[in-house]
């Protein structure tokens, strides 16, 4: 999964930025796909350390691999990431659609740059806060999320299920329905005395956000068994971590950061 999501967004990442036009209209597609093809080649990285793992964690590094390998916190760290740039994503399919007039004073190409980024560090300290302290080495072991108290434990569960799936799925699914029926009024009143390339740019807003919703959907799909198990779990239900079918839920979030291009490949 991680060299077929690499290769695919290369290509597609390649691809929006050595064309003109497409590096100035698809920033936050083009943050996307960066930040899906960092997953992937994370998501290598960690697997092959899998393989080799120390036997015995006494070193600096082996504490370092601890933290961001056997914790897996360099892949979460990514995919929360990408999670936040969909979001970005659809805001603004959403005000492109909704409220143009706004969309043109709040989507310029300065701000647009300065919440990929806010994404970014969100993604990565977020999920860096809610790790760190609960993941260490001590007698050579190394300890996986041991949790002071169950309390604690099943806050933050709640808490980050929330931030992290919940607040933005509803979010998808309110922006994308009400996108829905503005194009499908807007269908209904076109005016009669508009141009050709008014026309062309309508139905190439359109066509890119079915592209966007395609992707949305392919997360919800791909994210919801992993998010759910892992609340449940985390607030005390009898569930087994680590066990075929979280490791089942954890790949089919690992599918979402390469599925991406075939989406692109696919509605091109």
């Amino acid at each position: 999964l991680g060299v077929v999501g690499t290769v695919g967004n290369s290509v597609v990442l390649w691809l929006l930025i050595s064309n003109k036009g497409l590096r100035k209209r698809l920033t936050l597609l083009i943050n996307q796909s960066a930040i899906d093809l960092i997953s992937s080649v994370v998501l290598s990285a960690t697997y092959v350390y899998a393989m080799y793992p120390p036997a015995i964690y006494t070193t600096w590094l082996d504490r370092v691999g601890c933290m961001l390998f056997d914790a897996k916190l360099l892949v979460f760290c990514t995919l929360n990431t990408s999670t936040f740039c969909l979001v970005l994503i659809t805001l603004e399919r959403f005000l492109m659609f909704v409220y143009p007039l706004q969309h043109r004073v709040w989507m310029a190409k300065w701000k647009l740059v300065a919440m990929a980024t806010a994404a970014w560090i969100w993604g990565f300290f977020g999920n860096a806060a809610i790790t760190i302290p609960f993941v260490w080495t001590e007698d050579g072991v190394c300890h996986l999320f041991i949790w002071p108290d169950k309390l604690l434990q099943g806050l933050f569960a709640v808490m980050y299920y929330a931030c992290v799936f919940l607040i933005p799925g509803c979010f998808f699914v309110y922006a994308y329905i009400h996108i829905h029926w503005i194009i499908r009024k807007r269908r209904h009143s076109v005016h009669p005395n508009m141009n050709v390339n008014q026309k062309r740019l309508s139905a190439s807003q359109i066509h890119l956000t079915k592209i966007c919703l395609m992707v949305t959907m392919a997360f919800i799909i791909c994210w919801t068994p992993n998010q759910t198990y892992f609340m449940l779990f985390q607030i005390g239900h009898d569930l087994e971590y680590g066990g075929m079918f979280w490791l089942v839920t954890q790949y089919l979030c690992f599918i979402n950061s390469c599925i991406n291009p075939f989406i692109y490949a696919f509605k091109h």
